[in-house]
């Protein structure tokens, strides 16, 4: 939720971000000193992706729009949101350079761990779900690295109006 009056003073959402609107016009909300505040009694439903496709182009597009952002609000990089485009730097550098050099495959070995250890513990109460996380994870990790790595095109052109709403957030 915004406050109008707030909305109308900084401009509203930049049109042009296909995603991330909202976390940029936090960012201009704070540069012109208002607060932003998170609810944790807020509830919200979330719809998981039906497939890994589906998920891959969540999480690109994300991270594509995430570098829109980057490009327009530079000060808004944390060092958090580097490490899954260094993610896959790495582990397709090592990859490639493995014929020639097999113990780099030691990057990939650990990514790996590293995810095999965040899907145990995140799905401890549900081995079914554990099972399945790590490449949930890595989908998610991989996806959003390269569409940071990416970027959107530079001349990006506003978003048409949706006419139905609901088809547009159902989509």
């Amino acid at each position: 939720m915004f406050r109008a009056e707030v909305l109308r003073e900084l401009g509203g959402f930049d049109e042009k971000l296909l995603r991330n609107q909202d976390y940029e016009l936090n960012i201009r909300i704070r540069r012109h000193g208002g607060v932003v505040w998170f609810d944790p009694r807020l509830e919200v439903r979330y719809r998981p992706r039906a497939s890994l496709g589906a998920l891959a182009s969540q999480y690109w597009q994300y991270g594509r729009w995430k570098r829109a952002t980057v490009r327009k609000h530079p000060e808004s990089l944390r060092w958090r949101q580097l490490v899954p485009p260094a993610a896959v730097v790495a582990n397709a550098a090592a990859l490639l350079a493995a014929p020639l050099y097999p113990p780099v495959l030691v990057v990939p070995a650990t990514y790996l761990v590293g995810v095999l250890g965040a899907s145990a513990v995140t799905g401890v109460s549900d081995p079914r779900v554990a099972l399945r996380l790590p490449l949930v994870f890595a989908t998610m990790h991989h996806s959003w690295g390269a569409g940071f790595l990416l970027g959107p095109p530079r001349d990006v052109a506003p978003l048409r109006p949706v006419r139905d709403r609901r088809a547009h957030l159902s989509g």
